[in-house]
């Protein structure tokens, strides 16, 4: 009789479901005992004692999903308790911190403090001066990686590009609306007397212009990854208002793709292995997050809170969404095949976050409004092991 309850308690039990051997064996010794009590009045008692065996293994089987789950849970949370990192530079205002960049590969932030260029060190906690003041010089807009540092001089109109271990400095005379980096290749949003994106090789400093504007311009600056370039770019078609995307290859310059969108605004343009992210809207409607598959060429809505800001890294999805206390806040998401899972990463922290953004390589980055202006980062790769 005990090995048949066996058999149908290994038939019974999901195959995701683990049940140690005491686990087993307490419920088939409890069903035994069922059985044997009742053993005299075999008859009558098929069917009470099939009760109780299902209840027993009903329970067992819930018991088991949730201490799992609660295992899963518990674990998950020590990494995030583990690894979110707070970083605090004293002395520096919230307004340089908002524009500041994380770079994994030298576990540094880079910002603009009075028009010098700073790195902090979020391992030893120390300082670095990268780029010292000149007369009159404006520093206004900066991107940077482990191997190079570029900058604009409003001032004299001049975008500076520094490489960042023999500290050769090379000066090039236009204006841009952005500029961006992908490895060695810099990105530049132009608006002078070639009035779209270039792309220049930095080691050889070959220049190529991709793609001249000639729409309505766009909402959002380029996205990029590894070797791949999407362009937004507004346009108006009767008394529509659009948005395409083009897809380039970084290196050789050339046009792959071009999507369409019936939507004017498209923010945050964002590219991963297999969509194109963008923050839609038209007029004064709410945001729309939304995707388009690069295989299949089609658009996807996603279905998420409202928001006023986002970030996404593979599965992984940052929302500014409103609060309890009336304004609004960053959660972290799993994204799943229909939905989104909540992932309380930033469970205790009370001040309000803002700006979410992921570094290439899934570092989660978000600025606070706490009185010393702490930043938090968050590697969301860890998480994938729980």
């Amino acid at each position: 009789m005990t090995k048949n309850i066996k058999e149908r308690l290994d038939h019974i039990v999901p195959d995701h479901i683990t049940l140690t051997h005491s686990k087993k064996s307490k419920i088939l010794a409890e069903a035994g005992h069922h059985i044997n009590h009742k053993r005299g009045e075999a008859k009558r008692s098929i069917i009470p004692v099939l009760s109780v065996l299902f209840i027993i293994i009903v329970t067992g089987i819930s018991a088991a999903a949730f201490i799992q789950q609660h295992e899963q849970e518990s674990a998950l949370q020590a990494v995030l308790n583990k690894d979110l990192k707070a970083v605090t530079i004293p002395g520096i205002d919230y307004s340089q911190l908002i524009t500041s960049q994380y770079i994994d590969d030298t576990n540094e932030l880079v910002y603009i403090n009075d028009d010098e260029i700073y790195a902090y060190s979020t391992e030893n906690q120390e300082i670095q001066r990268l780029v010292a003041s000149n007369e009159n010089a404006q520093i206004n807009n900066f991107t940077a990686n482990q191997n190079w540092l570029i900058w604009e001089d409003i001032h004299s109109n001049t975008l500076h590009v520094l490489n960042r271990h023999t500290q050769e400095q090379d000066v090039y005379h236009h204006s841009s609306a952005s500029i961006q980096l992908a490895d060695d290749y810099l990105i530049t949003n132009r608006f002078d007397s070639f009035p779209g994106y270039s792309i220049i090789h930095l080691p050889t400093k070959e220049t190529k212009n991709v793609h001249r504007q000639t729409g309505l311009g766009a909402n959002s600056m380029a996205g990029i990854l590894g070797e791949y370039l999407v362009i937004p770019e507004r346009f108006q078609e009767g008394s529509s208002k659009l948005t395409r995307f083009f897809l380039y290859n970084i290196k050789s310059g050339k046009l792959l793709e071009e999507y369409t969108l019936p939507y004017e605004q498209a923010e945050n343009i964002t590219i991963t292995e297999e969509k194109i992210y963008a923050q839609l809207s038209n007029s004064d409607e709410p945001y729309i997050l939304g995707y388009i598959d690069l295989e299949s060429g089609k658009y996807h809505k996603l279905d998420v809170p409202a928001f006023d800001a986002y970030a996404v890294h593979h599965n992984y999805l940052a929302l500014s969404i409103p609060d309890k206390k009336g304004s609004n806040t960053v959660e972290l998401f799993k994204l799943e095949e229909k939905s989104t899972k909540p992932i309380r990463a930033f469970a205790d922290i009370e001040e309000r976050l803002v700006k979410p953004r992921f570094t290439g390589n899934g570092t989660l980055v978000v600025n606070s409004e706490s009185t010393y202006f702490s930043m938090y980062l968050l590697d969301v790769n860890n998480l994938n092991e729980k």
